[in-house]
């Protein structure tokens, strides 16, 4: 009956398979940012899982319905065994995002990691024409990639904030100014390698409908 409190006739959440898998590989890190959730004392940290270990937590988590992959840490560049391991993950049919700085990132290690395969990487920056120079951004979030640089408007006297090319695309800075002060600022851009031919022709379509607009 609608609007009974009777805890017979409520029925319990019922939880679906999981779909996205975050796998933490190593709390080492050669950064130090101050926003950082890790353990401070990463160095001491001994206990990660083997190959084999992570190997049979993907199998197992595939069985139950998860089909994309997150590879982070610390710094998973960091991992010796990291290339076998995304191997693995494309063996077992996931859609995989390696979460990483760059630091320690070859050109034979980058080759081994997509192998022709589609990388996305997520990029944040600032509109300096948009941004005000209030610069709450920069004093909440500690992000090392955040700065500051002058502005082109010559109305504005203040430094704009900017995002260097450093940034990992955690996100926090533009989580911290929206939070703040919803800053409009802040953009979101996904930089694809090896796009598949239906993102190939939506990012043409988007072009032409951007230059028939700008006409």
């Amino acid at each position: 009956m609608a609007g009974s409190t009777d805890p017979s006739a409520q029925t319990s959440p019922v939880i679906g398979q999981p779909l996205w898998l975050l796998a933490e590989l190593t709390y080492q890190c050669p950064l130090h940012c101050v926003f950082c959730y890790n353990p401070t004392q990463h160095t001491q940290v001994k206990d990660e899982l083997s190959t084999a270990q992570w190997v049979d937590v993907m199998t197992q988590a595939r069985q139950l319905g998860a089909a994309q992959l997150g590879f982070s840490g610390g710094e998973p560049l960091l991992r010796d065994d990291l290339e076998l391991i995304v191997a693995e993950a494309h063996r077992l049919g996931y859609y995989t995002n390696l979460l990483t700085s760059g630091v320690g990132l070859t050109e034979k290690r980058a080759a081994a990691l997509k192998a022709g395969r589609r990388v996305q990487r997520t990029r944040y920056g600032v509109d300096d024409e948009t941004c005000t120079g209030d610069h709450s951004c920069v004093r909440l979030s500690g992000c090392p990639t955040l700065t500051v640089k002058p502005s082109r408007d010559p109305l504005k006297t203040d430094p704009v904030a900017s995002v260097d090319n450093g940034c990992v695309g955690c996100g926090l800075c533009g989580e911290v100014a929206q939070a703040a002060a919803l800053c409009p600022s802040f953009w979101r851009a996904d930089v694809i390698t090896h796009p598949s031919g239906w993102e190939r022709w939506r990012d043409r379509l988007r072009r032409r409908v951007i230059s028939w607009m700008q006409a």
